[in-house]
């Protein structure tokens, strides 16, 4: 068995590249005469915009800033395209606009009439809504014609409104391009609007045959973390273990981490499409996931009428079982009934006072027409 810690080390060509190209560039500025400065970070740079009071900047969230440079910071030389969702304040915007100088940072939220980007000529803002998928596609067409390479959801932070807008903007990221989703953990609190309080179930842990579910705590955007854990293994879904379904591949990672959830979108073998360049590749990959996208909207569509079918059974099965039990109900009243009148039949003083009764009614028969003679109407017991 050979050792693994003297295996040798596996290198991406790409990161060869990279390496070169710092070597190369720090060599350079050395023989310029120039001190090679050390970049600066993206929490260096929201220092500048972000004053730290506000508890919802990027700032005031321990090791985020970190968290997004270290899958960011070989995309700062490049002409990326990012759009962030939620603007609230724009710091974050110039922050990421600063960071990637060759960059077009798109901002969209419902509100934005004070923002001020003077200074910053590759930020673009949009008015749209988390929840429009027709508003989403629109400001894609409109500022990225050719897909996203980052995108960012610091919106709402409510778990199906959160969902709405991956579903539309998911198919315009490029591939291997990234997707944040960030305070997923708003689904924890209970004075969240869609939060809870974690929610624990124990079950039988050894019973024979094994429970097929496991419940967990999927309030907000904690299901909809749990949700997209099927979007990592979109590729190897299949309905049995032997017949494999023809799902494509949508996302090859997902990394969660306290502050973020990390998507990364799967690549598209370039072998499959030899001749076509990566901006008809992506415009392909777009139109197959709008087509699979149509696809689980009708599926979607078909699922909630279905439920509402059988939310309405539901209510027509609790009011016929209501029912049910005051017809129960009411059978053994009479029940009831019927044994006390028997048992007061058969008592004494009803035998006793039977010929007074029958003498009363006797009576009543006789001074009934003496009544009407006399013009008076006769009683409610006449």
């Amino acid at each position: 068995m050979v050792s693994h810690r003297f295996a040798p080390p596996i290198y991406d060509p790409q990161d060869l590249g990279r390496d070169r190209d710092r070597v190369c560039k720090s060599v350079l500025r050395t023989m310029m005469g120039k001190t090679v400065e050390k970049p600066r970070g993206l929490r260096d740079i929201a220092a500048r915009f972000e004053g730290g009071v506000d508890s919802w900047s990027k700032i005031a969230v321990p090791g985020l800033y970190e968290l997004y440079e270290s899958y960011l910071r070989e995309l700062t030389d490049r002409p990326i395209t990012l759009l962030e969702l939620g603007v609230h304040g724009g710091a974050s915007l110039k922050t990421f606009a600063s960071y990637f100088p060759n960059g077009k940072i798109i901002g969209v939220d419902i509100k934005g009439d004070e923002l001020d980007f003077a200074g910053f000529p590759n930020i673009f803002f949009a008015y749209g809504d988390q929840r429009k998928a027709e508003e989403l596609d629109a400001i894609c067409a409109a500022h990225a014609p050719d897909g996203l390479d980052v995108i960012i959801d610091d919106a709402s932070h409510y778990g199906t409104w959160s969902l709405g807008s991956y579903n539309a903007l998911f198919p315009h990221l490029k591939q291997g391009g990234l997707y944040f989703i960030e305070d997923w953990t708003t689904g924890y609190w209970d004075d969240w609007p869609d939060g809870s309080r974690l929610q624990t179930f124990l079950g039988a842990r050894d019973a024979e045959p094994p429970g097929r579910r496991i419940p967990s705590h999927d309030f907000g955007m904690v299901g909809l973390v749990k949700y997209l854990i099927e979007e990592v293994a979109s590729g190897w879904i299949r309905p049995v273990m032997t017949v494999p379904d023809h799902r494509p591949l949508r996302m090859e990672t997902m990394h969660v981490y306290k502050q973020v959830v990390v998507l990364r979108k799967a690549r598209i073998d370039a072998d499959a499409h030899p001749h076509s360049s990566p901006t008809e590749r992506f415009q392909w990959g777009l139109a197959q996931e709008k087509s699979l996208g149509s696809k689980n909207a009708d599926a979607a569509a078909h699922a909630a009428a279905l439920a509402r079918v059988h939310v309405e059974l539901g209510r027509l099965a609790h009011e016929a079982e209501w029912e049910r039990a005051a017809a129960a109900r009411l059978s053994t009243a009479l029940a009831a009934r019927e044994e006390e009148l028997e048992a007061m039949k058969n008592s004494t003083s009803w035998r006793i006072t039977g010929p007074v009764r029958l003498a009363g009614n006797a009576l009543a028969l006789l001074t009934r027409p003496l009544g009407r003679a006399l013009g008076r109407s006769p009683g409610r017991n006449e």
